[in-house]
């Protein structure tokens, strides 16, 4: 039984959040290098969140096209290895 696509969506939206967050986490705190929250000042502390985000989910939405990327990677990098597929009046134009 194939999960709803809007429980896919939401995963594959909230995972790559979590992980971005710990990523910005880990920077704030020294875990990992500080070079660009340090060059960036006060701004970062805005903006270190939404920036590992953006920078994760660009990622590993890169490497999840890759062939040789592992599915069980994929899942626990963004939630679920498939992309959400929608019917209907959600569906992309090119699907109807």
């Amino acid at each position: 039984m194939n999960p709803p696509p809007f429980l896919i969506a939401t995963l594959r939206t909230l995972v790559p959040a979590a992980w971005g967050t710990l990523l910005a986490w880990a920077v704030a705190h020294g875990l990992l290098p500080q070079v660009l929250a340090e060059q960036a000042g006060p701004f970062a502390e805005g903006a270190l969140i939404p920036l590992c985000v953006a920078l994760y989910y660009v990622l590993v939405h890169w490497l999840e096209g890759r062939s040789w990327m592992p599915r069980p990677l994929v899942t626990l990098l963004l939630g679920s290895s498939s992309a959400p597929e929608y019917s209907g009046r959600h569906a992309r134009p090119d699907e109807t």
